[in-house]
């Protein structure tokens, strides 16, 4: 088995709180990190803005679909502050940014 074959999933494609999640890889953080964004913007009540979110385990970086109906709603920016709030690192109009990490409390950066 190889070493990154150890933290995988069985599952890399779901859905949870309405939002589709995906891992090119099926990594076992990547997917907790998916499911930590699902949980912040069902908590926000902004689910309903985002079609997708897919770690790209070759870049460790999450894409985020905003639903295109939504793109110019102020809740946008919610689901932003979910994303820092659980994903370790995702691209926001076209850069990089990074969010929480394990055991880092983001709570005073949003």
């Amino acid at each position: 088995m190889a070493d990154y074959e150890a933290g995988t999933v069985n599952h890399s494609d779901l859905v949870a709180c309405g939002v589709r999640l995906s891992s090119r890889h099926g990594l076992a953080w990547e997917m907790r990190d998916l499911l930590a964004f699902a949980v912040a913007l069902k908590e926000r009540g902004v689910e309903h803005l985002v079609e997708s979110a897919w770690y790209d385990s070759n870049s460790s970086c999450c894409y985020i679909e905003i639903a295109e109906r939504w793109k110019d709603d102020e809740g946008v920016w919610a689901v932003k502050e979910a994303a820092k709030v659980g994903l370790t690192q995702y691209e926001w109009n076209g850069v990089i940014q990074h969010g929480a990490q394990l055991g880092r409390d983001v709570s005073n950066e949003i």
